[in-house]
């Protein structure tokens, strides 16, 4: 099966989702990393309403299995366009409450086989911002080489 994918699934509140999983272009990785890099986008195509958690778990149901199929570290940077938030999170850039969404989603449906590192690089005039690198946890001396490749690239 193809490294390259797209999942597509309706929430059952209509929203339209697209879970992308993509090679990560090899040459802008450091050449002691042996482990393929996907590039993972969620995008939605018609967002109806807000979503219930059995959207977040089916989400995070696409990443597990994709984990599970392959031998791969996942990259995830959490983008800036706009995203409804409770009144309680309006304070936070977009690109945060992503962040703490993914993490949250991580935390609550992930088996202990897997790691979520969380990377923030400081911008102040336009949002810090965030990446989230997964990967199994007998993975972790390569999701740490990422880590500190990505903090020092955001110097």
């Amino acid at each position: 099966m193809s490294l390259e994918r797209i999942e597509t699934f309706i929430s059952k509140e209509g929203n339209c989702y697209n879970i992308i999983f993509s090679v990560f272009q090899q040459e802008r990785i450091p050449i002691e990393i042996q482990k393929t890099l996907i590039d993972v986008t969620i995008s939605i195509e018609n967002q109806i309403c807000l979503n219930g958690v059995e959207t977040l778990g089916k989400i995070a149901d696409i990443i597990k299995n994709y984990l599970d199929e392959n031998d791969v570290i996942l990259y995830s940077y959490c983008d800036n366009k706009d995203i409804n938030r409770s009144i309680k999170k309006q304070e936070l850039y977009p690109q945060h409450y992503r962040s703490l969404l993914f993490t949250s989603l991580f935390n609550k449906y992930n088996t202990l086989n897997y790691i979520n590192e969380v990377i923030v690089i400081a911008d102040e005039d336009y949002g810090h911002h965030y990446i989230h690198l997964i990967a199994k946890v007998e993975d972790k001396d390569v999701l740490d080489l990422l880590t500190d490749t990505l903090i020092n690239f955001g110097k």
